[in-house]
């Protein structure tokens, strides 16, 4: 299903995979709910209904699903045109004090036309990069506006790469104000000197309110798979690659520039699963190599087998709060955002109750 659901969500760039489609759907034990579920839960079902809608694949569907997806999908749109204009007043709000927003991940993607209908992206929040010396005044003025954020503590906001998520009453979506596009342990994979410095140095008169698609593919990558840890458990979000899929349509993913060594094996499994969901797509300069093949073997049995997917996410994710807690430790013998960040988080009851019920839901 997960590999049927790429297929669907390229229809109108390969309407030859409608043969298949209709093969598979007519097989008899297709499972409807099955599509819906895993659909809903990697947040591509208004994709979907598009793309099913233009290759007159409907009628296929049972009336009620295609009733509930046209209803998700016009809700999907609707939200989106407001969050749109809900950006549109953040770009004045902020243009009045001589602040320049640059939009991230689905912001920038619905700003840059990415999707045909901007119904297809199902967005969380509205993502805003700025610079350093805006960022305060940027979180100040929208306060002023009347958006609030959870309580915190400051001492930790230095090891943030946004600001706790901003929200208003009757708003479509939150804010977060970025200082930095990815997290401060991935920004070695990017060129940020040189990517601010083209954002907010510039002295045009009419600057991008996104980032290059060089820069977009390198943030989809690494939420993806580093940040999000989907390279280390071998499990992708369709929404996110088929957003890499659809920036691939229009950067050359030959001349992306890598800025770690480390990351050019992960991109290449990145290319690779790629490549193989959305076949018989071309436009991956992949390598057919042991550890892609690998890479793609471990998600398929994840996916597969739940038994194995539950030991693997247990074992997982232990391991990488160990690292974390290691990693933050270490770094506070010599860091002082890291010393204050681990004695606010340790005098924090609520902390601990937090990663108890992380692993209390992970073992149950």
């Amino acid at each position: 299903m997960f590999y049927f659901i790429g297929q669907c969500l390229i229809l109108d760039e390969y309407p030859q995979n409608r043969g298949g489609i209709i093969e598979e759907i007519e097989k008899g034990q297709f499972s409807w709910e099955l599509f819906v579920q895993l659909g809903s839960h990697h947040l591509v079902l208004p994709a979907l209904y598009v793309k099913l809608l233009n290759a007159g694949l409907l009628s296929y569907l049972p009336d009620e699903l295609v009733l509930h997806l046209k209803e998700i999908f016009d809700l999907n749109s609707e939200r989106n045109r407001r969050i749109l204009n809900q950006v549109g007043w953040l770009v004045n709000l902020f243009s009045k004090s001589n602040i320049h927003p640059v939009f991230l991940k689905g912001a920038g993607a619905l700003l840059d036309g990415l999707y045909a209908y901007p119904g297809e992206r199902v967005m969380n929040d509205i993502d805003c990069l700025v610079s350093d010396n805006d960022f305060d005044k940027a979180v100040q003025l929208l306060k002023k506006e009347g958006y609030s954020s959870p309580a915190f503590h400051s001492e930790s906001l230095p090891m943030m790469h946004h600001y706790p998520s901003l929200f208003k009453p009757h708003e479509p979506a939150t804010l977060e104000i970025h200082r930095y596009p990815v997290g401060k342990r991935q920004l070695k994979y990017l060129n940020v000197k040189e990517m601010k410095s083209q954002l907010f140095s510039s002295d045009q008169a009419s600057k991008s309110l996104t980032l290059k698609l060089h820069d977009q593919v390198m943030i989809n990558f690494i939420h993806s798979q580093l940040k999000d840890h989907g390279q280390y458990y071998a499990n992708v979000p369709l929404r996110n690659i088929y957003e890499f899929y659809r920036l691939s349509l229009r950067q050359d993913l030959s001349e992306m520039d890598l800025q770690n060594g480390h990351t050019g094996g992960i991109f290449n499994n990145y290319m690779a699963l790629a490549a193989k969901i959305f076949s018989p797509a071309t436009q991956f300069p992949y390598k057919d190599s042991f550890r892609s093949k690998r890479y793609i073997a471990r998600l398929e049995r994840n996916k597969s087998n739940r038994f194995w997917y539950r030991v693997s996410k247990v074992s997982r994710t232990i391991a990488n709060l160990l690292h974390s807690y290691l990693y933050i430790s270490f770094h506070s013998l010599y860091v002082k955002d890291y010393r204050n960040h681990l004695r606010v988080r340790l005098s924090d009851r609520s902390w601990y109750k937090r990663h108890f019920s992380i692993i209390r839901s992970l073992i149950s």
